[in-house]
C-alpha cells in the first residue's frame, strides 16, 4: 500500500512540472455504494492538468455515515440454537487516480477517463446472543467483539463536466466500474455471519459534486 501511495505522488509531480495548473477539492456530496448501509464520503483531493486536453487526479475518500444507517441496520440471525443479533459496522477509505480526457479542446468542460484506487474496508462486530432453549448454556466463545480487515482494487470509467482549474471550479461526475479482490465472506468471519446480508459489491457505481480552488 505504501508504495502504491508513492506511485501516486510520483504521477501528481510529474503532472505538475508538464502543464502547472492544479487545484484542490472537497466533496461532501459523493454516493458510492461499498454494502449494506449507508455510503456517503467525504473527498478530499486535487486535480493537475497535464495539457489543454488532458488531467489527472488524485482523490483520498472516506465514508460518512451521516444518517445514522449503519447503527439501525440490525441483523436478527439464528446460530447453533443461539439467536444472534448484529449491527455489522463497516468503515472504509480509498485512494484513487483518474485520468481526464476533455471531450473539447482546452482543459474544462465533459471529460472520460479510466480510474484505479485501493479500497481498504475495516468491519466491526458486537454480537448479542440468546440461548433460544434457555437450557443456561454458557456463553459461546464466539459472543465476542471482533474487527475485521479487508482491501481490494478498484478499476473503473469516470465521466463528468469540470470547470477550468482557475479559481473557483466545479466537476459533477458519474463513475462505475469493478471491485477486485475477496469480496465473499472475508477469511476468519463469524461463522454466524454465513447467513448475513453484509457484503461487498462486485461491481460499484458512484455519483458525486466536487468543488475547489484553482491557480
Amino acid at each position: 500500500m505504501k508504495a502504491f501511495r508513492l506511485a501516486l505522488l510520483a504521477a501528481s509531480a510529474l503532472g505538475l512540472e508538464a502543464y502547472g495548473q492544479m487545484g484542490v477539492r472537497v466533496s461532501f456530496l459523493h454516493y458510492e455504494p461499498v454494502e449494506v448501509g449507508s455510503n456517503f464520503h467525504f473527498v478530499a483531493g486535487f486535480d493537475a492538468d497535464l495539457s489543454p486536453r488532458s488531467a489527472m487526479g488524485i482523490d483520498y475518500t472516506t465514508r460518512m455515515d451521516i444518517f445514522g444507517a449503519a447503527e439501525s441496520n440490525v441483523e436478527s440471525l439464528e446460530h447453533l440454537g443461539y439467536q444472534v443479533s448484529v449491527s455489522p459496522l463497516t468503515r472504509s477509505w480509498s485512494l484513487a487516480l483518474r485520468s481526464i480526457y476533455f471531450l473539447s479542446d482546452e482543459a474544462a468542460g465533459a471529460y472520460i477517463g479510466p480510474t484505479i484506487g485501493y479500497r481498504s474496508v475495516s468491519l466491526e462486530l458486537l454480537p448479542q446472543v440468546w440461548d433460544t432453549g434457555f437450557s443456561g448454556n454458557p456463553s459461546p466463545s464466539w459472543d465476542r467483539r471482533t474487527e475485521h480487515e479487508l482491501g481490494y482494487l478498484q478499476l473503473g470509467l469516470r465521466v463528468g463536466f469540470r470547470s477550468e482549474l482557475d479559481g473557483f471550479f466545479g466537476d459533477i461526475h458519474f463513475g462505475a466500474g469493478m471491485n477486485l479482490g475477496e469480496l465473499e465472506a472475508s477469511p476468519g468471519l463469524p461463522a454466524y455471519m454465513e447467513t448475513s446480508e453484509w457484503g461487498l459489491r462486485k461491481m460499484f457505481f458512484q455519483v458525486g459534486y466536487a468543488t475547489g480552488i484553482g491557480w
